[in-house]
């Protein structure tokens, strides 16, 4: 019997059962958890993966990113150790080259690792990211908004969006992803970013608009703001995140995204 290979997943958090069921049905490896905070031990679990995935929790504490805690912006909980532990992941997988796979709060601890701006809450925003505020119904794998790819980011158009109702966008046009949404932080969209490779944004007026889809540049991740983990079975946009995790686990190369230049014809 072949040894089957081993995914990291770190914790803790509510959505980690749903990540270990995709690391078991999707990739047929096995989990093992990030949990601990002595950086001999994280360094030699993290040795033993094939790709990490960073998951999503809590609030990443405003230290972090250089913040201070402020009143009215929708903070409920932080877990500093698990920023500093995850900084220490990233910064291993990076030296070893292991992928890493960046879900809603890991996709943010990346963004915040390479020096980009966290918006601390996006409650005000014209698109509602986290329905739970709002009072909505709503089941985790319902789609809650599009999300606009940039231009030159063909290779991260799933196969057979336009035909699935999960995706199917507004206008009919290709360049749109539908995708669920569990968040009220967010990475902040800036034109021409050269620490990431910026391949998707969700909708909203021009100061809020939100990276919902990045990899990196030179090095082996991929990373998206809402939860594949969530709807893989249904939700081609999903699916093909976790695709493209796959193939970098595979030793394969995402290729470089090219960013379109900012016209001032156009409004978002």
């Amino acid at each position: 019997m072949s040894k089957k290979p081993v995914i990291g997943v770190t914790e803790p958090s509510s959505f980690t059962d749903d990540c270990i069921s995709t690391i078991e049905n999707f990739f047929g490896a096995n989990p093992l958890k990030l949990c601990g905070n002595v950086k001999e031990d994280i360094e030699e679990w993290v040795d033993q993966c094939v790709g990490v995935i960073l998951a999503g929790g809590i609030d990443i504490h405003p230290q972090t990113y250089g913040y201070a805690v402020l009143n009215d912006y929708g903070f409920t909980k932080f877990d500093h150790k698990r920023d500093l532990r995850e900084i220490h992941i990233i910064n291993r997988c990076l030296e070893k080259d292991i992928p890493m796979l960046g879900i809603c709060r890991g996709h943010q601890m990346l963004g915040v690792f390479h020096g980009l701006d966290l918006v601390p809450d996006l409650t005000g925003t014209l698109v509602c990211h986290q329905p739970q505020k709002q009072q909505i119904a709503y089941r985790k794998d319902e789609p809650m908004h599009w999300v606009r790819l940039i231009d030159g980011a063909d290779e991260f158009q799933p196969d057979g969006a336009k035909k699935s109702i999960l995706c199917h966008p507004i206008s009919r046009d290709a360049n749109y992803l539908w995708v669920n949404s569990f968040h009220h932080q967010g990475l902040a969209f800036t034109p021409n970013e050269e620490r990431v490779d910026a391949i998707g944004f969700a909708p909203g007026h021009k100061d809020e608009r939100i990276i919902e889809l990045m990899k990196g540049i030179n090095h082996r991740w991929i990373s998206c703001q809402w939860h594949p983990e969530y709807d893989w079975t249904e939700n081609p946009s999903s699916k093909m995140v976790l695709e493209k995790f796959r193939d970098l686990m595979n030793g394969e190369t995402l290729q470089r995204v090219s960013f379109p230049k900012p016209s001032k014809s156009k409004k978002n």
